[in-house]
């Protein structure tokens, strides 16, 4: 875009990034004032973390039982965790011959039994890690294939968005090293000094049309001697599971597939996003929320 068309649509983009500050589905901004003037994706970072921090905090001491107040304190510190024997598929062979075959009918009534069966659970542990209170109209339901013709930019480690953003995968099958295991960067999802230095890097990269990766996540490699010191800082948790095993990942930390020959099948559930200022009502009505779940 020339530079005379760029100053033209700049008041349009500022009140676009202005409008959407709080929304976090709206990932970079676009102008060149909350890229290069204001510390937009600071601010956004600074106050999502501390909602987060608060919501997750009055969670974990109105928690009662043992087991699962160590299962949030592990989430709540590595940004994800693996529970075993979560949910175990009826018929995996048929299953996966209906996601390879991408019949939409037939996963549909799969996925509301799941649901029926796993919807509880979900809901208790993906907003823990978003950091506010979800329910059924959260969420969303899909059966997934990772397989070796997937577009490479999800093999690099990313982070979806600025903002904490859980996902939660059951495993139709177990998942070895061959297998395109999930890759987490343990801790990283807190890491928001060096967050908020790659969203600089990336979104500076976008506005200027010259990132690798057009406007998707940000991505470790979008600078070389970053992917260096940060992939140094952190220990790698590598996917390997059994089938009906579930793992549940802050999204905001860098992730990755893993490389493999064979395909990964899993149930995601993902979240919505929505506006920040949900997180202040969260941490008011949260004594409530815990009680239906």
């Amino acid at each position: 875009m020339s530079l005379t068309k760029k100053i033209i649509k700049e008041p349009i983009r500022i009140f676009a990034d202005l409008y959407y500050f709080f929304n976090t589905g709206f990932k970079k901004p676009v102008s060149f004032f909350c890229n290069f003037i204001l510390p937009y994706q600071y601010l956004r970072i600074k106050i999502d973390s501390f909602l987060t921090k608060l919501y997750q905090n009055r969670f974990m001491n109105l928690e009662k039982d043992l087991l699962k107040k160590k299962q949030l304190q592990k989430m709540y510190y590595e940004g994800l965790i693996k529970i075993e024997n979560f949910y175990n598929f009826e018929d995996k062979e048929l299953l996966i011959k209906l996601i390879d075959q991408r019949n939409q009918k037939e996963l549909e009534k799969i996925i509301e039994k799941t649901k029926e069966k796993v919807l509880k659970k979900m809901i208790y542990y993906l907003s823990f890690l978003r950091g506010e209170n979800l329910d059924s109209d959260s969420l969303y339901f899909s059966f997934l294939c990772h397989s070796t013709g997937d577009a490479l930019e999800n093999d690099k480690f990313h982070s979806d968005v600025f903002s904490h953003s859980p996902k939660a995968f059951i495993y139709v099958h177990n998942v070895d090293l061959d297998g395109r295991p999930f890759l987490y960067l343990i801790s990283s999802h807190k890491d928001y000094k060096a967050r908020n230095n790659l969203e600089k890097i990336t979104n500076k990269s976008i506005y200027y049309g010259t990132s690798k990766f057009g406007y998707k996540s940000s991505r470790i490699e979008e600078n070389i001697n970053y992917q260096k010191d940060y992939l140094k800082k952190y220990h790698k948790f590598t996917g390997i599971v059994k089938a009906g095993s579930a793992i549940f990942a802050d999204t905001s930390g860098f992730h990755a597939k893993g490389p493999g020959s064979k395909p990964r099948y899993t149930f995601q559930v993902a979240t919505k996003r929505k506006n920040l200022i949900n997180k202040i009502l969260s941490i008011i009505w949260l004594k409530k929320f815990i009680s239906l779940y």
